[in-house]
């Protein structure tokens, strides 16, 4: 039985005339390639589909590189809350403070820090707190914007891209 035809069909069609015979030898010297149009329908279709996939394929790259950078955020945040949980340093005095800017801080806390949160006159050390490679950003034109609320101990990181550089406000 040949493939791809039933029983019936098979019974009708001599293989040896398909194989060997003059049709095969027929269909063989009229078709030698594709025609100039086939080939430029071919070429237009994937040219579509790949301005279709390119544009999708974009958009998940910087959903991804705004997860990433939601992510440095919230690493970010959390290492500053646990460095005000341990020192009980809500005004960030102990790494400098707002005045030491942003780079300074996240320096500070992949550092270990020496810091008297007891007020004993000894520095006792803390840290670190953080990996500075997992603080920084992956999109163009982010940055984070960081919040100290020192009467609440709360901190809210964001990540912001209408302000000029990596902002630390503590509001006592």
């Amino acid at each position: 039985m040949l493939n791809g035809l039933s029983e019936g069909q098979s019974k009708k069609i001599n293989p040896t005339k398909i194989r060997g015979g003059k049709v095969m030898k027929k269909m063989l010297k009229s078709k030698k390639g594709f025609s100039l149009i086939e080939l430029l329908i071919v070429v237009a279709i994937l040219a579509i589909l790949a301005a279709i996939s390119i544009n999708l394929f974009g958009g998940v790259l910087n959903k991804q590189k705004d997860k990433s950078d939601q992510g440095a955020a919230s690493y970010l945040q959390t290492a500053i809350q646990t460095y005000i949980a341990e020192t009980d340093d809500s005004d960030l005095s102990g790494i400098g403070g707002e005045s030491a800017g942003f780079d300074a801080i996240v320096t500070a806390l992949a550092d270990t820090i020496d810091y008297d949160a007891d007020g004993d006159g000894t520095a006792e050390t803390y840290g670190p707190y953080l990996n500075a490679d997992k603080a920084k950003l992956s999109a163009k034109g982010a940055f984070l914007n960081v919040k100290v609320d020192s009467a609440n101990q709360v901190v809210t990181v964001t990540v912001d891209k209408t302000i000029v550089s990596n902002a630390i406000d503590v509001t006592p």
